[in-house]
């Protein structure tokens, strides 16, 4: 078949199934839920309505993908959503977004951004082994926010909650603090980030992330 690798290898097999251009990043966008075409066209800056299209048929074609229907305010509306088997693609995204995290360039001006990217770099970051209790995260930036409630079974969205540790700065900066301490700290002194919370919600922060615990930072 045309686009194919026609090798008789697993890896060769995988990309056929999921190798073309914007195919994981639709996998990324529904590891998150169920989402209407329209959503996922949203967030998916750069892609083109007829391409998405294409990659959402070539999924449900392969058993990754399938339309459901679902309650919203307007009505029922379809949606789409992973099978069993496009789940099983979440280990693939996070060990690519592993890889990826350590190449992402200092500065985002001129580069798509959603919150629930920065999100999903927090759960790869985290070491829930490291959380006695549950710490409420939140990254503000100019360009979104997220919160997320870390603990011992892991990091969900929870966006109604009082948070415990406030971290504001360009994405950029916000990933490079919860990636690499040093990095955190100069940040921290330099201004570009800054760190609210109670000294100790920090300190259970700085044990399960790569941030600076309250005597480090100015």
């Amino acid at each position: 078949m045309a686009g194919r690798y026609d090798q008789f290898c697993a890896i060769a097999t995988a990309l056929d199934t999921v190798g073309d251009r914007w195919t994981l990043l639709v996998v990324r966008e529904l590891l998150a839920g169920p989402r209407r075409h329209g959503a996922l066209a949203r967030d998916l800056p750069g892609i083109a309505t007829n391409m998405l299209a294409d990659r959402l048929r070539r999924l449900e074609d392969d058993g990754l993908v399938e339309q459901v229907e679902q309650a919203g305010q307007d009505g029922r509306a379809r949606t789409y959503r992973l099978t069993a088997a496009g789940r099983e693609l979440e280990p693939v995204i996070a060990a690519l977004a592993r890889f990826g995290v350590t190449r992402l360039p200092a500065d985002s001006d001129g580069l798509a951004f959603r919150p629930g990217w920065l999100a999903l770099a927090v759960r790869l970051l985290m070491r829930p082994d490291a959380l006695d209790e549950d710490v409420v995260l939140r990254c503000e930036s100019a360009r979104g926010v997220a919160q997320l409630r870390l603990g011992p079974s892991g990091a969900v969205d929870d966006p109604d909650a009082a948070p415990d540790v406030v971290l504001r700065g360009d994405p950029g900066v916000l990933l490079a603090a919860l990636r690499d301490p040093r990095r955190a700290v100069e940040l921290a002194a330099s201004g570009d980030l800054e760190v609210t919370g109670t000294p100790a919600a920090r300190r259970r922060l700085a044990a399960a992330l790569a941030l600076p615990t309250p005597e480090e930072t100015p």
